[in-house]
């Protein structure tokens, strides 16, 4: 799962009050965004919408923290591309797979740190960093 892709569908849908709306700004079918939250409520282990019938949404109170926070984050993408210069990409509308840039998949090694540097929300860190009283 893209997390960055799954939290950009995630305020669609907020944003724009169901599946349908979101399906069409991001040029995606309803099915394709009802799969993206599925995966995302998953991978998070918690309801972020309590209802998605048709264009009537309705959000949890997770879902509304949630939501909060994927737009802060969704800025500050925007920012980091906006400050890496006019020869930046500029940031996609559309969620296509296709239009992602290619990046060579390094194996178990690379799944590994990403896996330490992002731990699944829930998850324990151990942190060897000893506090000074």
């Amino acid at each position: 799962m893209n997390l960055l892709e799954a939290m950009r569908v995630y305020v669609a849908v907020v944003e724009r009050g169901g599946l349908s709306g979101a399906a069409s700004e991001l040029r995606l079918d309803e099915a394709q965004v009802s799969e993206r939250i599925d995966c995302l409520e998953r991978y998070l282990g918690c309801r972020l919408l309590l209802c998605r019938e048709h264009d009537d949404v309705a959000c949890s109170d997770a879902g509304v923290a949630f939501h909060v926070c994927c737009r802060r984050t969704l800025s500050a993408v925007e920012q980091a591309i906006g400050a890496a210069g006019p020869h930046a990409p500029a940031v996609p509308d559309a969620l296509d797979a296709a239009d992602a840039p290619d990046v060579p998949d390094s194996g178990a090694v690379h799944a590994a740190a990403r896996d330490a540097a992002f731990p699944p929300p829930g998850a324990v860190q151990v942190s060897s960093t000893r506090l000074s009283p």
